[in-house]
């Protein structure tokens, strides 16, 4: 922590929203034992005249035996004011992941609930630009955005973005990844819940449109004798309204297989 004056009583740390522990304004803090990937650290407690800086709550990677250090920034001043941010979202497939509010070109961002609210403290007096982004690509911010926000020492100013979502549909890119030998010369097809086959190169992609939400099935069809398609075929992919989902075929070709045909009477 640099500027004055500083926090009183230091702040608090928590992995993976648990448990808030204690840690200085300038001080070290070792959190064992835990799991093998990445965890969402968060900064919290601080005084509303001090900034963190860059992205928080942000994500670590943790390694086995190995000690990973993140080290949050803090910048108090006596001449700093608070930012309150509310987002609102309406319409229809809302962003699953909600969005990320960046305060002057991204020079300090936090994470915010497609309806939630976040707050800047430690602001500088004066003039900012904040910017919601990580908007899904049937989603409109109405208004400004960036919208330009006028800070005044001591004090905290609200500021609102409002977010209208318009989807019924979402989308389904297929591709398939072929190695190996002897490819398959004129591709494949796809298609989804047995209806109209869509074309598709030995390692190309297609988009289905406007398939309603939920579990669809999607099969690969037109596989050579002597290439074999890895995992489910056919198999189901979930989708959502206004997002494009994905899945991907691998297919392995060889020169030294063939086939088999079963028969059921």
């Amino acid at each position: 922590t640099t500027g004055s004056p500083a926090d009183p009583d230091g702040y608090t740390v928590s992995i993976d929203d648990g448990a808030a522990r204690a840690i200085g304004v300038n001080d070290n803090l070792l959190i064992p034992d835990l799991g093998l990937g990445d965890h969402e650290v968060e900064l919290s407690g601080v005084a509303d005249n001090c900034l963190v800086q860059g992205a928080n709550p942000r994500t670590v990677s943790v390694s086995e035996n190995q000690t990973t250090a993140t080290d949050f920034e803090v910048v108090c001043s006596a001449t700093t004011g608070r930012i309150d941010v509310t987002v609102a979202t309406t319409g229809a497939g809302l962003d699953p992941d909600g969005y990320v509010v960046d305060l002057d070109g991204g020079a300090v961002t936090r994470d915010v609930q497609t309806n939630g609210a976040v707050e800047f403290t430690g602001v500088e007096q004066g003039q900012h630009t904040l910017e919601l982004g990580g908007v899904a690509a049937n989603c409109t911010v109405i208004g400004d955005n960036p919208a330009s926000i006028e800070v005044v020492a001591g004090e905290a100013v609200d500021a609102s973005f409002t977010v209208e979502c318009d989807a019924t549909t979402g989308s389904l890119e297929v591709t398939a990844t072929t190695t190996g030998d002897e490819l398959d010369p004129n591709g494949y097809a796809v298609s989804v819940d047995g209806g109209l086959e869509q074309s598709i190169g030995v390692n190309g992609s297609t988009t289905f449109a406007d398939l309603p939400p939920g579990d669809h099935e999607v099969e690969l069809t037109g596989v050579a004798n002597n290439c074999a398609v890895g995992g489910a075929n056919p198999r189901t992919v979930a989708v959502v309204a206004g997002q494009t989902a994905s899945t991907n075929f691998d297919v392995t070709c060889s020169s030294t297989v063939g086939s088999i045909q079963v028969a059921v009477t």
